[in-house]
């Protein structure tokens, strides 16, 4: 998307906003911004390692979703029903998400 609203702008077409394509680029700073000028969503944390996942997910309430930051559509996104059952995928989605977050 980023890519697009640069393209737009350079050739003179409408389209959204460099500033605001970067946000839908980053799930957690769109969330942040929306949440920010007051328009209501889902209850949601940004984490970085399984301990803080493990902390929001307790916060927030089981079932919940893990996104990955930049991922587009619905690749690495995930349902979690329990700790005891995303515990065993970590390992998998972590190290995706480490991934993702490090870029």
């Amino acid at each position: 998307m980023p890519f697009a609203a640069l393209a737009a702008a350079s050739l003179g077409l409408p389209g959204p906003g460099q500033g605001a394509a970067q946000l839908c680029a980053d799930k957690g700073r769109m969330r942040e911004a929306l949440e920010a000028a007051g328009v209501p969503g889902p209850r949601f944390a940004r984490v970085a390692s399984f301990a803080g996942a493990s902390r929001a997910a307790a916060g927030l309430g089981y079932p919940v979703v893990l996104k990955l930051p930049s991922g587009i559509g619905s690749s690495g996104v995930v349902w979690v029903e329990a700790e005891a059952v995303w515990r065993r995928g970590w390992g998998s989605w972590g190290g995706a998400a480490a991934r993702a977050l490090a870029a």
